[in-house]
């Protein structure tokens, strides 16, 4: 049995942005595991990144659904059960070639990496070192996968339920390692070894995205209006200033970093030549900012982009994100209370041009990072002032010195 799930409209309110009469399955089981910071229970509660989004999701769909009713079974067993029950949901999970018609998929909402965890006294550095370790992996788990192409022998991988029991075995001298990914490593390190300072990261063997995945006999209108939630609460910014996603993901994890080969250089030379398009044509650069464009959005790396604000803070043109283009964002803060854009603004009107620092998520990877970008102020052939930028993400050594 279904039920609707109705918006309706009453007077002058405004249609909501987000998935409404979508049939939602009453009788859906929604089913996670213990996978630090995406799924976890806390003081007898879950919480983490994909329970916050996943309750968040259904409630933007009209659902009274919540997170006490939400199953947390051991990976396996989820795994199994959402395989071959229909209107069931289960994460967090990689999705791979091997399961891909297995489930139907909302996402990417999580960029994830496995790595192999040590005890004192092993290195590795070859694919020969690997093939010789004992390797603690989750039965039915991506990191079968990932630690066999990584150079593992098959026979060498000691299947466990979860990563308490992997952890016990490199504890008690059966295995000399367990695969796993890299924030559910550490603190299952920090809570299950004997001697968490005796665990070190040896090696990272590979990087995955993380979805929702849903048993394929579940009504596909559900499953795409799931995504199309998700896309609009991870890109969102025009009610608040920053997207649902980053306000979840700052609760749980810290801000992060990311090397690139994109200069300072770089953005000046974009700002600048969005500058002389403006001053020749507004209109049709605006356009091709909006759709993407190249040289407005970089062809080969996407994360170099240039946006366009009016004086009052109005957003203008956005390379990769057209969907905010029209948003008046003053007063609208990022993630940690940064009033970047009326900051930006003010100092473009006062100096003409300069840098400003705030924090922002990465649409690709989906973390959040600070973000550094070159504003100047020009006038066009309109008469109209535009406040031209580009941003990259700071790198690893550039937040290690930052005080």
């Amino acid at each position: 049995m279904k039920r609707l799930i109705v918006f309706l409209l009453i007077g002058f309110l405004t249609l909501p942005i987000f998935c409404s009469g979508t049939v939602i399955p009453e009788d859906i089981q929604i089913i996670t595991e213990d996978y630090y910071p995406l799924n976890f229970v806390d003081n007898g509660t879950l919480q983490g990144i994909s329970v916050d989004l996943f309750e968040k999701i259904l409630q933007k769909m009209g659902s009274d659904i919540n997170r006490s009713s939400f199953k947390l079974l051991p990976w396996s067993e989820g795994y199994n059960l959402v395989r071959t029950t229909p209107d069931t949901v289960l994460f967090t999970i990689t999705r791979t070639p091997e399961r891909e018609n297995d489930f139907l998929w909302a996402g990417p909402f999580f960029t994830d990496r496995d790595l192999i965890y040590t005890n004192e006294g092993v290195n590795l550095s070859e694919k020969s070192d690997i093939a010789a370790l004992k390797i603690a992996v989750i039965k039915d788990s991506r990191t079968i996968n990932s630690t066999l192409n990584a150079g593992s022998n098959e026979k060498n991988l000691i299947e466990v339920l979860t990563a308490e029991d992997a952890i016990k075995l490199v504890d008690d001298g059966s295995v000399n390692a367990f695969a796993y990914g890299d924030y559910p490593g550490q603190k299952a390190i920090a809570t299950y070894a004997k001697d968490p300072s005796k665990f070190a990261q040896q090696k990272e063997i590979s990087y995955f995205e993380d979805y929702f995945a849903f048993n394929p006999d579940t009504s596909e209108e559900f499953v795409s209006a799931v995504n199309n939630t998700l896309k609009q609460l991870k890109m969102n910014r025009a009610e608040s200033g920053s997207t649902d996603y980053e306000k979840i993901f700052l609760k749980y994890l810290p801000i992060g970093c990311m090397d690139s080969d994109i200069t300072d250089e770089m953005l000046v030379d974009l700002v600048q030549k969005t500058i002389e398009d403006l001053k020749s044509d507004p209109s049709g650069t605006l356009a091709s900012i909006n759709a993407g464009e190249s040289p407005y959005v970089d062809s080969t790396d996407p994360n170099l982009y240039v946006f366009v604000f009016d004086t009052n803070v109005t957003l203008l043109g956005n390379g990769v994100n057209p969907q905010t283009v029209g948003t008046h964002y003053s007063g609208k803060p990022d993630a940690v209370g940064n009033m970047f854009r009326d900051d930006l603004t003010e100092l473009a009107l006062k100096e003409g041009k300069g840098w400003i620092s705030y924090v922002y998520s990465n649409p690709k990877s989906l973390i959040l990072y600070k973000k550094k970008s070159y504003i100047e102020l020009c006038t066009g052939s309109d008469d109209a002032r535009y406040i031209v930028g580009a941003g990259r993400y700071l790198n690893c050594s550039e937040m290690q010195e930052e005080p």
